[in-house]
């Protein structure tokens, strides 16, 4: 499976959404008749990752909608394709393959933005806000630094009110235009609750926005950019991102300590803040945001349990001149 498709479950598992998922042949898409495949009736995310993964493999060649369910109000929560006829469950099919089949899979009422060399959000991007405006949802963005991006102090963008597609997706272009080298988050809003249904990083800093006039080309660059919003960080080892996720799921906090080589040797750690995030992506994101901030010095990595007030971890993540 996909790590965009993880991250999601991840995301509405943590929202304390259950998750459910439904199929339908390549006919039946054209007129949006989906059947449902067996509930899965569990908040481990390991458990709900097999059961999706069962469900890609006894609907291999279908398409797969994964959707989160809010059980008071009876709502879903999102709505995502995870798998497309003739791709390879978890991963993207080739992009001239995947331009083709989305000209002629894609419902009527979605063609005015299947093409993405007249868009520079990415794929997943774009189908996220149709199945929030589906839904009903308002769309919303918010956009922060690299420097408060680690405080979590996001500001908000100006409030897209329309339920059009297309003008929804020209809002969002221009924000991202507007805040280009910034993080920019969509989110959907629930007008009756006041509640969030969705949120999602589409754009980070020093990501290149495509406008090649390919659709093949552009489709590229828009998934790799989604790929490297949603998976974990290259710049950090695999060791560190598994020990980012074991302090969160302990419900404790991150954040990290910074020390040149004179310092280090006296032991004299300066505090680079607590990263006030819970999501995993976003706490990677920091993470990397500081290596960045301090290439030649060395970074620990720490964790906190902040009811007993008292340091679960300490790592270090970097080393000058490593």
């Amino acid at each position: 499976m996909s790590t965009e498709a993880v991250e999601q479950v991840r995301s509405l598992l943590s929202q304390g959404y259950k998750i459910g998922t439904e199929h339908v042949d390549k006919r039946r898409f054209q007129t949006n008749s989906w059947a449902s495949c067996t509930p899965i009736d569990t908040k481990r995310e390991s458990e709900a990752i097999a059961a999706l993964e069962q469900c890609l493999a006894n609907h291999e060649g279908d398409y797969v909608r994964l959707f989160g369910i809010d059980t008071k109000t009876k709502k879903r929560a999102l709505e995502t394709i995870i798998q497309r006829p003739n791709e390879q469950a978890g991963k993207k099919a080739n992009a001239t393959a995947s331009s083709t089949k989305r000209s002629n899979s894609t419902p009527a009422s979605a063609n005015s933005f299947s093409s993405q060399s007249q868009s520079t959000l990415s794929t997943e991007a774009v189908e996220q806000v149709r199945s929030l405006l589906s839904q009903g949802y308002k769309i919303g963005t918010e956009h922060v630094d690299k420097r408060r991006f680690q405080t979590n102090s996001w500001a908000s963008c100006a409030p897209i009110d329309t339920k059009r597609e297309s003008e929804a997706i020209s809002a969002l272009e221009e924000c991202l235009a507007n805040h280009e080298g910034e993080y920019v988050r969509l989110f959907g809003i629930d007008t009756k609750t006041k509640k969030r249904a969705l949120e999602t990083i589409i754009q980070r800093p020093d990501t290149k926005v495509a406008k090649s006039s390919s659709n093949s080309s552009s489709f590229a660059a828009d998934s790799s950019s989604f790929s490297s919003s949603q998976s974990p960080s290259t710049r950090l080892s695999s060791e560190v991102v598994e020990e980012v996720r074991r302090v969160l799921a302990q419900g404790c906090q991150i954040s990290t300590e910074y020390a040149d080589e004179r310092r280090f040797k006296t032991t004299s750690w300066q505090s680079g803040g607590v990263i006030k995030a819970s999501r995993e992506s976003e706490v990677l994101a920091a993470l990397e945001a500081t290596l960045e901030e301090h290439p030649q010095e060395y970074i620990r990595l720490i964790g906190i349990d902040t009811k007993a007030k008292r340091r679960v971890l300490e790592l270090i993540i970097q080393r000058p001149g490593k």
